[in-house]
């Protein structure tokens, strides 16, 4: 489900720093030596997976923000969102974001005002 939430595809995260990161940490726990830049970008499919799979995680509740936003289309080319009524996500689209999201946050992110969301202070 976390990966329907990237709707210019999952192959989004592969170009990114934290994603190669990740990729070189697994190789090296797995295989006991530094991996080089062929097999950080060409994982094996275990490795892809297992990353996949960390990333969405760590990942989730920052999209989970975003949501409300959202829009996927169907193979015929029409267009869904989660809500479909433009003036709840106008009026409500943030604070249901928040909420979404606010699962994975510290305590003390909880305790503050968040009139605005706490990743984007």
């Amino acid at each position: 489900m976390a990966a329907a939430a990237y709707v210019e595809g999952i192959e989004s995260l592969y170009n990114e720093n934290e994603w190669k990161d990740l990729v070189s940490l697994l190789i090296t726990k797995q295989t006991g030596s530094v991996p080089n830049k062929d097999s950080i970008t060409n994982p094996s499919s275990e490795i892809r997976l297992e990353a996949l799979s960390i990333r969405l995680r760590q990942l989730h509740a920052q999209k989970a923000e975003q949501l409300p936003f959202v829009s996927w289309e169907d193979g015929k080319g029409k267009s869904y969102r989660l809500l479909e009524d433009s003036d709840l996500v106008e009026h409500f689209g943030v604070a249901i974001g928040l909420i979404a999201a606010s699962h994975w946050w510290t305590v003390d992110e909880i305790e503050t005002d968040h009139s605005t969301s706490p990743r984007s202070r």
